[in-house]
């Protein structure tokens, strides 16, 4: 990849100005008042050219410029301002619209040479070039600066870059989009919005976006291409993205290498930590979000290399509710090549590299901590046979910290052909997709001694999927230290297409109906999946169940990847399965806070969220309010089943309080322990070995007691299916009918209120949190 060093223009320039005679910059304007320079933009524009220094073009928008098609060819600096209510005004406000509406079939701004170009406070529409030209907006070729600021490029046409059209001649060449949308462009061939050939092209700012645009070809809202010259792209936010474009190849973005086989490349990464949207494009062949695409001529260059020159590079980037029949968010085409067209080359996409080349340029934010990396949700092949990503002979897939959730299609991944296609996952969550087939399809049955299939800290869970099986392998794999969880399907599935391979499976546990070497039966004890949290509880033996691998240091949220909590007991070793790392132990009783809701707590009696009381955690986040009839006596209102993760001591407590009638009625704890259960998984399905109960609370007031209940399990009885139910309980001191002296009862006996309801154990003591063996 090219480099560019900051400070060498600023030094080539100083040197020149020491140099060179002075020039002088001169403010040129534009309008009909006779107090204006020029009554044309062409006019202004060859008296800038004709001028020897840095030039100003201002330009009214009071006017109604239309028919504009001018040019410029020019090696100084130029900088066309819109937005002046009149050329004598202090400052501009709005935009000035130039229209090509009703003049030649040509670009609206045709600029040329090694000048350096600024547009700003634009509005550039009705560009239509005809034929086979391009850049029906702007259209570019030089080895200068074009920088478009506050601007609309919109409505234009062309064969290709139906909104710009950009063509660098020198290695210092560049087109920069700031706070400027592409929008509602049309290309016949390629490039709907934009066309990026041979220059280094960034869109940075805000307001930037390529929305709604649309091709013949590739490329509906990007095309990135090089030819005799590399190709670079650098997308770093904007609140809209790439958005709603469409095009035959890559709805959203394209990259193609020429024959030369130099690099074209886009790099798609947040500035603020937000993800970039790459979201809602469409394409009618391959990659509805993004489509790559090598290419080369053997007889230019000979053999290419190992690896691809067209690739995609991402950071936080959510590609989100793209369409196409194959590769609906990602397709990684492939060319051949040799004398008989039998070798091949594929394109490459790598998310959240860290370091290394496959990752993005320093400036962008890292990966945001506590959160995904980025997403691939929400895509759709609209048929029962393409895939979400599809990916061709020796195309190569990176995916690490990202969560790929709801989409739909025949597979979610499809590796196709016999030249070394290869797959590598780690730290990544697939859940809420429906296939018809597997996830995960690898057909290539390439013969030799390396693994392409690589799958490492993976969480499958709660996807639907059409297969006997989760994944269908034909092909040298390796999954390990990875949680999957669907009950019901086999991990490998065998009606879909040939297995085979050497399969290495590792520290995996399966929720699944049959169990390779190297996986384990256990259930996952995920923290919340119905809304969406796969992290593992506390007593999930998921939790340190692994030997780390050093080279990954963090999980899907960019947490510490290596953090073994002081009472499970650790299996193999201290890395949890799954692509989430627990970083503590605690909490054990999940919303004890009852934040918001009761969620978390299984309803056995009258009960509800309420926002009125509270006693602990945030203010004003609420308590369990639990009620019983006139004529009960006990009422346990709600429970929550706690696998203990190992033995020690337990100490239950909570806050508590009662409708105020007489001192016999009580807020409790009740609490039952079982050593093991009747299945795999149960909490209540056999008796309990121990039981007892806590006294909150006899009053009004809220109370916590002093003492905690204490609950020994002793090592010689704790196993991984050892589990606490705990019963929030409201008593009845008086069974009668209700009187005045019972305003707030709902259903004729006391009210009780619960809160902050907590489990610690031993373990919790600092020296151990810091890490004290």
């Amino acid at each position: 990849m090219r480099m560019r060093i900051p400070a060498f223009r600023p030094l080539v320039a100083s040197a020149l100005l020491c140099a060179a005679p002075a020039s002088h910059a001169a403010t040129f304007s534009v309008g009909p008042a006779p107090d204006c320079t020029h009554t044309t933009l062409q006019a202004a524009l060859d008296s800038a050219a004709g001028n020897s220094g840095a030039d100003i073009v201002r330009i009214v928008r009071s006017a109604a410029w239309t028919g504009i098609q001018v040019s410029t060819d020019s090696n100084q600096d130029v900088e066309i301002v819109g937005g002046w209510e009149a050329c004598t005004s202090a400052a501009p406000s709005g935009r000035t619209t130039l229209s090509g509406a009703g003049g030649q079939a040509r670009s609206v701004l045709a600029l040329r040479g090694n000048g350096n170009f600024t547009l700003r406070n634009l509005e550039i529409t009705g560009g239509d070039q005809a034929g086979d030209d391009d850049g029906g907006g702007i259209h570019f070729q030089g080895g200068g600066i074009v920088r478009i600021v506050d601007s609309l490029i919109t409505g234009n046409s062309a064969d290709e870059g139906g909104g710009v059209y950009a063509h660098g001649t020198t290695a210092l060449a560049e087109l920069i989009l700031e706070d400027s949308v592409v929008s509602f462009n049309t290309a016949r061939n390629h490039g709907g919005g934009a066309v990026a050939q041979g220059i280094e092209m960034t869109m940075r700012g805000v307001a930037s976006a390529l929305m709604f645009n649309s091709a013949g070809g590739s490329g509906g809202g990007l095309l990135v291409r090089s030819g005799d010259r590399a190709s670079y792209a650098y997308i770093t936010g904007g609140l809209f993205g790439v958005q709603g474009n469409t095009a035959a190849r890559g709805g959203g973005i394209a990259v193609q290498t020429g024959p030369q086989a130099l690099d074209a490349e886009v790099q798609v990464y947040s500035l603020d930590g937000e993800p970039v949207l790459v979201a809602g494009n469409t394409a009618t062949e391959r990659g509805g979000g993004i489509d790559v695409q090598p290419d080369y001529d053997v007889d230019l260059i000979g053999f290419p290399g190992s690896e691809s020159t067209a690739r995609a590079k991402l950071r936080n980037v959510d590609l989100r509710g793209n369409l196409a029949p194959v590769g609906a968010a990602l397709n990684l085409a492939h060319v051949n090549w040799g004398p008989l067209g039998i070798e091949a080359m594929g394109g490459g996409a790598y998310f959240n590299a860290s370091t290394g080349f496959h990752a993005v340029r320093p400036e962008a934010a890292p990966c945001p901590v506590g959160k995904p990396c980025g997403y691939i949700r929400d895509n759709s092949t609209g048929n029962l046979t393409g895939a979400v990503a599809h990916l061709s002979e020796d195309a190569r897939l990176e995916v690490s910290r990202l969560v790929i959730q709801d989409n739909d299609g025949g597979w979610l991944v499809y590796l196709s052909g016999e030249e070394a296609t290869r797959l590598f996952l780690d730290n990544t969550l697939v859940t809420g997709n429906t296939m018809q087939h597997a996830l995960v399809r690898d057909d290539q049955n390439e013969d030799g001694d390396t693994a392409y299939v690589v799958l490492n800290y993976l969480t499958i869970a709660g996807n639907t999927v059409g297969a006997n099986g989760v994944l269908s392998i034909n092909e040298d794999m390796v999954l390990t230290r990875s949680l999957v969880d669907q009950p019901g399907k086999a991990l490998i599935a065998t009606d879909v297409g040939a297995t085979g391979g050497a399969h290495d499976i590792q520290y995996t546990i399966a929720n699944t109906s049959t169990l390779p070497g190297g996986t384990t039966l256990a259930p996952p004890r995920f923290v919340d999946p119905a809304n969406g949290d796969y992290l593992p509880r506390a007593g999930s033996r998921a939790v340190d169940f692994a030997p780390p691998d050093g080279a990954i240091a963090t999980d899907l949220l960019s947490r510490p990847r290596i953090v073994g909590l002081p009472v499970n007991p650790n299996e193999s070793g201290i890395a949890d399965a799954g692509a989430l790392e627990r970083q503590a132990l605690q909490p054990l009783v999940l919303n004890s806070d009852f934040d918001t809701d009761a969620g978390q707590w299984d309803v056995l009696a009258t009960s509800t969220w309420d926002g009125t009381q509270d006693a602990s955690g945030a203010p004003a986040s609420g308590s369990l309010r639990g009620s019983i009839a006139i004529d009960a006596t006990r009422q346990a209102v709600r429970r929550q089943c706690i696998h203990l993760p190992g033995p020690g001591t337990y100490t239950l407590n909570g806050w508590g309080r009662v409708t105020q009638a007489m001192p016999s009625h009580r807020a409790w704890l009740d609490w039952e322990l079982r050593y093991s259960t009747a299945t795999v998984d149960g909490c209540t399905d056999s008796a309990p070995a121990l039981t007892g109960s806590l006294a909150l609370a006899s009053s009004n007031d809220w109370t916590r007691p002093p003492v905690p209940a204490a609950i020994e399990v002793e090592p010689g009885v704790w196993g991984p299916y050892t589990s606490l139910t705990i019963y929030l309980v409201v008593q009845n001191g008086s069974p009668i009918g209700p009187g005045p002296h019972l305003p707030d009862a709902t259903l004729g006996g006391p009210d009780g209120w619960f809160d902050g309801i907590t489990l610690e154990t031993s373990f919790d003591d600092v020296i151990f949190r810091d890490g004290f063996d």
